[in-house]
């Protein structure tokens, strides 16, 4: 049973809930719930948090936090430690907290997601738990494409828009910035060491590998952005509205969580290599010479990543 410490509406103070219910009402909660114990060990995950992460609660239960949930991560894909974690903070001094952090995904993908911290206290005031409620960050409902499919517009394997209606849509988009001058970003995203994989695993873990990379995409791009798979290793991002600042912003971050993503392969974690380039459409652009200048602008991203090391 769990007692309530303040009365609020017509709930009376000390009223007793039984945990069973509290449990199954959370199971309905769209959003992800986590209840950590105060050694940060995980004592509750609702169906919300196991269809963000795609970890069943049988699977997190009992595990502390930072042991392979990766709950507290940045863009770069680096755990945020004791001083910059929020549930560090939370536990310091009480008082709750909110910050965007990337969860790794069951299935290896880098995911955004909104967290909301708040500490757990009993009738002293002491820090007796943490609990976490978090969303994810990006447009929904993305990946499924149902316009496109219902014209067999996308790709099966990955979701994404296929090529020829990828193009169908830029021709569309060039025809818009011509015409009333509405600015548009076209990124290419070329998965890097592909024969190599072939060779070495064979064709399921590029299948896995494509997947894995689109998903990481899709779940940095808004609703009216557009994802394209473009050939068997590569995609095009088509940015509607963009401003070249924050296209440069969407190129970097989408590099450093395709690279700190991770596939699981027969019991080990395998990183994924990318080279990104982006470019500005213009008024003359056609859908070769947009093809044209994204292709150098990549070609200049890998020979600085060769110099860089």
């Amino acid at each position: 049973m769990l007692s309530m410490q303040r009365s609020d509406g017509n709930i009376p103070a000390n009223a007793r809930i039984d945990a069973e219910l509290l449990k199954a009402l959370l199971d309905y909660v769209e959003d992800g719930v986590c209840l950590l114990d105060r050694t940060n060990h995980v004592v509750y995950w609702n169906h919300g948090a196991e269809q963000i992460t795609g970890h069943l609660a049988q699977e997190v239960t009992g595990r502390h936090c930072s042991e392979g949930l990766e709950l507290c991560y940045d863009c770069e894909g680096a755990a945020l430690v004791d001083g910059e974690c929020p549930l560090s903070k939370v536990k310091q001094d009480g008082k709750p907290r909110e910050c965007l952090i990337y969860m790794r995904h069951k299935q290896g993908h880098r995911l955004p997601v909104r967290m909301r911290a708040h500490a757990i206290v009993d009738s002293q005031g002491e820090v007796t738990g943490l609990a976490e409620i978090f969303a994810r960050a990006s447009a929904q409902g993305r990946t499924e494409l149902a316009e496109a499919a219902r014209h067999l517009g996308h790709d099966a394997l990955t979701g994404a828009q296929n090529r020829a209606y990828g193009e169908m849509r830029l021709q569309h988009e060039l025809e818009a910035v011509k015409r009333f001058g509405l600015a548009l970003a076209w990124i290419r995203v070329d998965v890097d060491g592909i024969e190599g994989m072939r060779y070495r695993y064979g064709p399921a873990l590029i299948d896995a590998t494509m997947r894995l990379i689109a998903h990481t995409i899709d779940a940095s791009l808004r609703s009216f952005d557009g994802l394209m798979r473009w050939d068997e290793t590569s995609f095009r991002v088509m940015v509607r509205h963009a401003v070249e600042s924050r296209v440069r912003e969407l190129t970097h971050r989408l590099e450093l969580m395709a690279e700190s993503s991770q596939i699981q392969w027969w019991g080990d974690g395998r990183n994924v290599r990318v080279s990104i380039g982006s470019v500005m459409a213009a008024e003359d652009d056609g859908v070769e010479s947009l093809e044209e200048r994204v292709e150098r602008a990549v070609e200049a991203a890998r020979a600085l990543k060769l110099l860089q090391g």
